[in-house]
Formats: C-alpha cells, structure tokens, sequence
C-alpha cells in the first residue's frame, strides 16, 4: 500500500568496518522496510540487467551473476570468486602474457551517478514496468537514502552489488569489442598485455 513516488525512507545509518589493518570503509544499514523495498525493487530489473551484461561463457566478468530462470534469487555466488582466481591463474599462465594492469575503480559504490543508473536500467528494460522501476528505485528511494546527493548508492546491501555491476555493463561491452583481454571482479579489472606499453 505504500506509494513509491510519495514515500519517504527511514534514515540509514552509517557504520564503519575495517577493511584493512590501516583503513576503514563506509557501509550502511537500512531499516528492515526499507531494506526490503530496495531488494524487491532490485529483483524486478534484476533479469534484464542480466541480459546486457557480458556473457558468462566469454568468462570476463565473474561477479554476481543472476540466473534468469530464478526470480527470487539475486544472484549466485557459490564458486564465482573461484572461477575468477581460476581464471586469473590460467591467463597469467599464457606465454604470450608479458604484463598485467591491474586497475580498481576508486570508491566505486560511493561515487556512482544515480541519474547514470537510472540511464542504465531504462536502456536496458525490456518493459515499461522495468523502466518506471528504474525512476522509482534511483530517483525516489536511492535519491532519498542517500540525502538528496546525485551520487552514491547504499554500500553493503546485496541488491546494491547488481546495480554496480549494471553501471560496468558499457565499460565491459567497450574493452570487449576492442578485444581488449580482461576479467573483472567487481571494481577490480585485471588486463593481459603482451607489452608494457599495451599496459
């Protein structure tokens, strides 16, 4: 009963775990409801997301992979960091691998344009109701947890590790049809180069 377009989430609270021995990382705790109205909301765009994305069998892209045929899982996780060592090892291995470049996107959740995401959903949707969920979910809910900003997505919430797995979908498409020889977890992309200027 509640009207997205109206409704007006609980304030989140920012907690501060450790990521290292030296550094800390920001993540935020949704209330429950609110928690619950962004995973459903997820769950809608979840699939065309999903279908945009790199495929799996070019085996580029390793994290947080949806399987379309079930609709109430986000996504799988059992063995993907797996497959992505495994993959690392396996192209570091090849002889014609001289040089690996090694690029993180720097606070990448934080730093996210929300009107961007919500550019990436709509191009991406294959209904209208997969559109009308991406201005909902960014401009409404996203905008409001996060204070107003245009910027930034809740860090820590599964639902959010698909959202920026949507936002890499351009990057992934642009390195792989210049046959640029990657794989990415997440923000952390890993080139094979045969020189060091190519890296």
């Amino acid at each position: 009963k509640i009207d997205l377009d109206t409704y007006e989430p609980f304030k989140l609270m920012r907690v501060f775990p450790t990521k290292s021995r030296a550094n800390i990382r920001v993540m935020h705790m949704l209330h429950p409801q609110d928690l619950l109205i962004y995973t459903a909301l997820v769950l809608i765009v979840k699939n065309d997301i999903e279908a945009n994305r790199v495929p799996v069998k070019s085996k580029r892209v390793y994290s947080y992979r949806t399987d379309i045929l079930k609709p109430q899982v986000l996504y799988g996780a059992k063995g993907s960091y797996e497959a992505y060592r495994n993959q690392l090892n396996a192209k570091a291995e090849n002889d014609k691998v001289k040089f690996i470049a090694i690029a993180d996107i720097a606070d990448f959740f934080p730093r996210i344009y929300q009107h961007r995401l919500e550019n990436v959903i709509e191009s991406v949707a294959t209904g209208q109701r997969t559109r009308d969920v991406a201005r909902v979910l960014v401009r409404k809910l996203i905008g409001n947890l996060m204070g107003r900003n245009s910027y930034g997505i809740p860090v820590g919430p599964y639902a959010s590790r698909l959202l920026g797995e949507a936002i890499l979908i351009d990057v992934d498409a642009t390195l792989q049809s210049q046959s640029v020889n990657f794989v990415r977890w997440v923000d952390d992309y890993n080139i094979f180069c045969k020189t060091e200027y190519e890296a």
